[in-house]
C-alpha cells in the first residue's frame, strides 16, 4: 500500500514535466505541456510619404505623425499637397553632412529631384551622399552596385523637339508637361532618357530653389538668358554646368 502511494505521488509530481512513470498496472500518463506563447507579430517597417508639388516632392519619413506634420507645414506655406500620408516598405534617401537624419522620398527620381533642390540652395555635392534605397526605415544606408536596377534607372528625362528650348527633368511626368508647354515642335517632340544634363541654379523670393536644366550647354544657356530676363520670378545664382 505504501509503495502504491509513493508511485501515485511520483506520477503527479513528474507528469507536468513531460515524463511518464511505468509500473505494474500503471497506464502511461500523457505530458501536459503549457501552451506555447504566440509569436510576437512583427510589422513590416514602413515609410510614410506625402505627394507635394504635383508629384515632384514625394517626401517620406519613418513615422505617420511626422508625415502629417510635414503635410500641414507644406500646405501652410502654399505648397500643393495631394492625398493623405501613404505607407510603403522602402524609400530612397540621401544624407547631408550637417544633418543627423537622411532625406528620403518615395521614388529614386523624386529623391534625386530633392537632392537637386538642396544643391540649388547652396549645399555642395561633396556634403551629400547619393540617393540609395532604404528598405527597413533604419539608419544604415547601403550604396547600390553600378549594375543594380536602381543605379541603372534614367537620371534625366529631356524633351527633344528641335525648337531650341528643350528642357530636362528628373521626373518623367514633368518632362511630359514640358512637351505640352513648349509650343512649336511639340507634334514631333518626345521625352528621352539621358545620363546627364546641363543645369543652373535659380532661387525665388519665397525661399524655394530649383535647378533649370537642358540637354546640352547651348540649350542651358538659352534657358538661363530667359531666366535672367524674367528676374522678377527669381534670381539666377549659378552658371550652366554638367550634372548627373
Amino acid at each position: 500500500m505504501l509503495r502504491m502511494l509513493v508511485l501515485v505521488v511520483a506520477i503527479a509530481s513528474f507528469g507536468c514535466q513531460g515524463h511518464s512513470q511505468e509500473g505494474p498496472g500503471v497506464t502511461p500518463q500523457a505530458a501536459v505541456l503549457p501552451a506555447a506563447p504566440a509569436a510576437a507579430a512583427r510589422a513590416e517597417p514602413v515609410w510614410w510619404c506625402i505627394n507635394a508639388d504635383y508629384g515632384g516632392s514625394r517626401v517620406c519619413v519613418p513615422e505617420l505623425a511626422a508625415c502629417q506634420r510635414m503635410s500641414s507645414g507644406l500646405i501652410s506655406t502654399g505648397r500643393q499637397v495631394s492625398g493623405e500620408c501613404a505607407s510603403q516598405v522602402s524609400a530612397f534617401c540621401f544624407r547631408r553632412d550637417d544633418m543627423a537624419e537622411p532625406r528620403c522620398a518615395a521614388t529614386i527620381d523624386a529623391c534625386r529631384l530633392w537632392r537637386d533642390i538642396t544643391f540649388a540652395k547652396g549645399i555642395n555635392d561633396t556634403a551629400m551622399g547619393e540617393c540609395v534605397e532604404q528598405r527597413q526605415g533604419g539608419r544604415a544606408l547601403a550604396r547600390p552596385s553600378p549594375s543594380s536596377p536602381i543605379a541603372s534607372l534614367p537620371r534625366w528625362w529631356c524633351t527633344v523637339t528641335g525648337g531650341g528650348l528643350d528642357r530636362c527633368d528628373r521626373v518623367a511626368s514633368f518632362c511630359e508637361s514640358d512637351l505640352k508647354n513648349l509650343g512649336e515642335g511639340v507634334a514631333k517632340g518626345e521625352c528621352t532618357p539621358r545620363d546627364r544634363a546641363e543645369c543652373f541654379a535659380r532661387q525665388f523670393r519665397n525661399g524655394l530653389a530649383t535647378l533649370e536644366c537642358a540637354p546640352d550647354h547651348l540649350g542651358c544657356g538659352r534657358l538661363r538668358d530667359a531666366a535672367i530676363s524674367g528676374a522678377s520670378n527669381g534670381s539666377v545664382t549659378s552658371d550652366c554646368a554638367e550634372r548627373r
